[in-house]
């Protein structure tokens, strides 16, 4: 009897306890947060579009505070109707590009890749298809391979020269202080307007202009906020919107400059004359990159619909141009800013020409191997200032891992190199500008800029989708700011004290106030006379 009491006693007690323990294990937050995949806290309906578009900053600053709490490596958002994944950790960007890049082959459906991307014909934001892995081999071979590349170092030689002997110009009709945004980006319009049209296009000179202006303008639309993209229900109110209008009215006015060189190359031909035959010095090794792209479309569609070839070509030559005008252009006045801001390296890099550099020439191409600090500010520039701070976004075709975690197909990928450039779990003084970290016993001497093995450098992508005009990009850059370094000593202009540093909005991330500079010409200056 007494047994019998005691077990009636103590076993409600003891289930009573089980289930306490039970729910608390439940109910663990830790628990919970190890069972979930991480992702900040959203709403029905719209997800977790608020964390986006509260507050002044910008995207990838956003993203990247949002990874601090909820990530680090990566994180889950539901913006509207579309799934995302934002990688902010090398080691996940590096399964997403080698693991699973078949798997984040393609291209999200968004408004600025139908409208700014020509119906996404344009190759960077062409999804993963046929078109995509043609028109992507015919650039490679015709403009960007090393053969072409040498073949047309010419044009760079001869733009950049022109630049330095600009700026001297400048400066003699004394304007000393110079803002270098507008220089640096017409040089390399010049330089790829040359590479893909010949001199020709060059004497365009209002739709040059026109067509400048355009790219620019794309650039900062492309940042935009298109609410079809995220509620695709509901997309047709953006026809009542002014940035679908603007996106469209910006495509269709580069569209026809493209259009009117393609039909002036094509009736010169029809005429029998040569392409380039216009009473001045061919210029380079055979044709060029238009007259090459019409042979490709003249093969693979030898049918007389020539609306089908200009519908082939002009895409490929926009790819080019756009792509690399803008991204080129802004990372040169991100590194002028840094030298600005940082005399003492701008300081090393000239000492370091004046020493592997002869007295009484130029610099060439074949110097940058032998001026490695000037190789290392590059770097350095470029992972604090990428000029796409999100790689341009991926959409998986198919379900995937990452991280541990499932990722279904038609997720959209946002890779945030900004925030991978800056965390300090692996990069000593994030914040700091010190080429000194790439060189000899310094902590990233063994990266490569060109994201095919260490992925806590991105600042061009990774995989199948990485920019193939990373070698072009370059070879501008560290030939223009070796012969800027050359040819003048740079001061931050009387009236600051420093460069502003402030980055302003845009699908590229642009320095939110021009650069300008106070130039003092140095005697090398006259080499490029």
């Amino acid at each position: 009897m007494e047994y019998m009491m005691t077990m009636a006693f103590w076993l409600p007690c003891t289930s009573i306890l089980v289930m306490m323990i039970i729910i608390i294990i439940i109910m663990d937050p830790r628990r919970r947060m190890r069972s979930r995949k991480p992702e900040p806290p959203g709403w029905p309906i719209i997800g977790h579009i608020l964390h986006l578009i509260s507050g002044r900053d910008l995207l990838h600053v956003k993203l990247s505070a949002l990874a601090d709490r909820y990530g680090p490596s990566i994180m889950f958002l539901k913006v509207g109707m579309r799934p995302m994944l934002v990688v902010s950790d090398p080691a996940a960007a590096k399964e997403c590009f080698t693991t699973n890049d078949h798997a984040f082959a393609s291209r999200p459906h968004l408004a600025s890749g139908q409208l700014l991307g020509f119906d996404f014909k344009l190759l960077s934001w062409s999804p993963y298809s046929p078109f995509w892995r043609e028109g992507r081999k015919a650039c490679t071979i015709e403009l960007l391979s090393t053969s072409r590349l040498q073949a047309l170092a010419y044009i760079r030689d001869e733009e950049s020269c022109k630049l330095v002997s600009q700026l001297l110009t400048w400066v003699h009709q004394g304007q000393a202080v110079v803002g270098m945004r507008e220089a640096m980006s017409n040089m390399v319009l010049c330089i790829i307007l040359r590479m893909v049209g010949g001199r020709r296009c060059l004497r365009c000179g209002d739709q040059v202009k026109e067509l400048k202006g355009l790219i620019e303008e794309a650039f900062l639309l492309g940042g935009e906020w298109v609410l079809g993209d995220w509620f695709p229900c509901v997309g047709w109110l953006d026809h009542f919107g002014s940035t679908r209008r603007a996106m469209s009215h910006v495509a269709r006015r580069m569209d026809n400059i493209i259009q009117s060189w393609i039909n002036k190359r094509r009736r010169r031909m029809m005429e029998g004359c040569d392409a380039n035959d216009d009473g001045e010095e061919r210029e380079g090794e055979g044709s060029d990159f238009m007259d090459a792209i019409m042979a490709v479309a003249d093969k693979d569609l030898p049918n007389d619909n020539t609306e089908d070839k200009d519908g082939f070509m002009k895409p490929l030559l926009l790819t080019m141009i756009i792509g690399t005008m803008d991204t080129t252009s802004v990372a040169l006045e991100w590194i002028l800013s840094e030298l600005l801001n940082n005399p003492h390296a701008l300081q090393k890099a000239q000492e370091e020409i004046q020493a592997k550099i002869r007295h009484g020439r130029k610099i060439q191409d074949s110097d940058i191997e032998e001026l490695p600090y000037l190789q290392a500010l590059v770097k350095e520039a470029l992972r604090l200032h990428p000029s796409g701070p999100l790689l341009v976004p991926h959409e998986s075709i198919q379900d995937c891992k990452v991280s541990g975690f499932n990722v279904p197909s038609g997720t959209t990928l946002i890779v945030n190199a900004w925030k991978i450039h800056r965390d300090p779990r692996w990069w000593d003084r994030p914040l700091q500008f010190e080429p000194e970290r790439f060189l000899g016993d310094g902590s990233a001497s063994h990266l490569d800029i060109r994201g095919r093995q260490h992925f806590q450098l991105i600042p061009f992508g990774s995989g199948r989708r990485a920019c193939p005009g990373t070698s072009l990009a370059l070879s501008i850059i560290h030939l223009t700011i070796a012969r800027l370094l050359h040819g003048f000593d740079w001061k931050v202009p009387p009236d600051s004290s420093c460069v502003d540093m402030t980055e302003g909005p845009g699908f590229s991330l642009n320095k939110a106030i021009p650069v300008e500079a106070l130039l003092i010409p140095r005697d090398a200056s006259q080499n490029y006379l």
